[in-house]
């Protein structure tokens, strides 16, 4: 695990901006396969703004490059990227029909969750389940909304170099996810 820590011009920066908007706008990289290999570089600002962000300000596409490869370019996070060699988005199987899962980092993410869920509800239910069942189905139903909206199909392989400057082919923020999440979630 690594530390969440960064340069104290970044802290001071994201406190200038909406802490929605701009988690908005970061969490949305996190759907592009391309940048699979900078997951820990991403999901270290989604977490430096989620704790710093508290201003009104909007991020543009060039602050949020800024932030990701000028700031953290050099970070223990971009140190520690690799090449994706797993799936982007991996399929489980529930009572319910198929659902798309994305699947981070850590290989096999999919496969333990598809044994997790197995262990615990098939078969016979264990007494008090029907929360968490409940839970399970609301996350995996977020996941396969996202992927949908996304248009990522199924077993879509991870790519993306680490170490490099983040620069995604499309807007950061206007991908196929953030525009129909925007309007009917």
């Amino acid at each position: 695990m690594l530390p969440i820590t960064a340069p104290r011009k970044l802290l001071s920066q994201l406190g200038k901006f909406n802490r929605r908007a701009t988690l908005e706008k970061l969490s949305a990289l996190l759907t592009f396969a391309e940048l699979h290999a900078n997951t820990l570089r991403l999901e270290l600002l989604v977490h430096l703004a989620s704790l710093h962000c508290r201003g009104s300000k909007t991020p543009s596409r060039h602050q949020m490059k800024h932030w990701l490869n000028e700031e953290l370019g050099d970070s223990e996070a971009a140190r520690s990227e690799d090449l994706a060699e797993d799936v982007f988005v991996h399929n489980v199987m529930w009572e319910t029909g198929n659902f798309r899962i994305f699947e981070g980092v850590l290989e096999g993410n999919g496969h333990y969750l598809q044994d997790t869920l197995d262990a615990i509800f098939l078969g016979t239910r264990p007494p008090g389940s029907e929360e968490l069942r409940n839970a399970v189905f609301g996350l995996l139903t977020i996941s396969e909304a996202l992927a949908s909206a996304s248009e990522i199909p199924r077993w879509t392989m991870g790519t993306g170099q680490p170490h490099v400057i983040i620069q995604p082919r499309r807007p950061l923020w206007q991908g196929p996810a953030m525009s129909h999440l925007a309007e009917n979630d």
